[in-house]
């Protein structure tokens, strides 16, 4: 069986249309709004639900496939949530500790489309992630250690395989 990581709750149900309000932990909330495929627990089981919509405001509130009224939203009130594990791009960044970025220091970083970009010289902690320090094209750029960037990691030859988005180089 798939590995399934807890990431929230499902709420109430909202509006007439099969709508459900959804409780959601902040460090799963980019990879859920991503989700096209989302588990509830029923009766003892974790059963697969197609997300046809999810749209945040004050609340955020995903529309299921098949679930379109009312009764059947209220169905799947207060039912715990899930994600598979390899839909979750902050597993890997929550489970971290920051201090492991270090150990990347001297390894070459290449992107998915422009080969290789540089050894990583230092790693510096940012309120809101980890950055690398490396010399690109004689100059010092930072790029950020972020799970989502990271596609592949090679212990044994020290490369960091990335796809960083375009542009991110001439910041």
């Amino acid at each position: 069986m798939e590995n399934l990581i807890s990431v929230g709750h499902t709420k109430k149900s909202h509006g007439l249309k099969g709508e459900l309000k959804v409780q959601i932990e902040e460090q799963y909330l980019d990879d859920f709004l991503a989700a096209e495929t989302i588990f509830l627990e029923i009766k003892g089981k974790k059963l697969p639900f197609f997300v046809e919509s999810i749209r945040e405001g004050n609340e955020v509130l995903v529309k299921l496939e098949g679930v379109d009224s009312r009764e059947a939203a209220d169905n799947l009130a207060s039912k715990e949530l899930f994600l598979r594990e390899e839909d979750l791009a902050s597993v890997e960044e929550t489970t971290a500790d920051p201090d492991d970025f270090t150990q990347y220091i001297g390894y070459h970083v290449h992107d998915t489309e422009l080969g290789v970009i540089g050894a990583i010289e230092d790693i510096f902690e940012y309120p809101q992630q980890m950055m690398a320090a490396l010399t690109y094209q004689n100059r010092e750029v930072l790029l950020p250690m972020h799970a989502a960037f990271i596609k592949n990691i090679q212990s044994d030859n020290k490369i960091i395989l990335m796809e960083l988005p375009e542009g991110l180089l001439e910041l």
